[in-house]
């Protein structure tokens, strides 16, 4: 029973985490539109900078992040709005095929073991 207990609370743990983890980085992904949204008058690409602060929120959470700055974005500026979308599919793209690798390399290092 104690070991059950002790799971709960491990894995409740990790849960509160990332909920922590979540509302901070989508709390920036808000603060972050509404600077740009009052940054700029006109539609234009993202530069160095926004990309970075797009692509690091979106590999915390790229589907939730991607739809924010998407909608958002989309009619004050399309060409931003588009870019963050782009990067938003890559960056699933790329957890999607990193935990794939994980999964495969990690059932043949189980294997192996044995």
């Amino acid at each position: 029973m104690l070991v059950l207990s002790l799971l709960s609370y491990i894995i409740t743990g990790r849960a509160i985490i990332h909920s922590i983890i979540e509302l901070a980085v989508l709390s920036y992904v808000l603060f972050f539109t509404n600077k740009i949204e009052s940054n700029y008058k006109s539609d234009g690409t993202l530069t160095g900078s926004e990309k970075v602060s797009v692509i690091i929120t979106e590999l915390f959470n790229p589907i939730i992040a991607q739809a924010f700055y998407y909608y958002c974005w989309k009619t004050r500026f399309p060409k931003r709005a588009g870019q963050a979308n782009k990067y938003g599919w890559l960056t699933f793209g790329f957890e999607l095929l990193l935990g794939a690798a994980i999964v495969v390399f990690g059932s043949i290092l189980v294997k192996l073991s044995l």
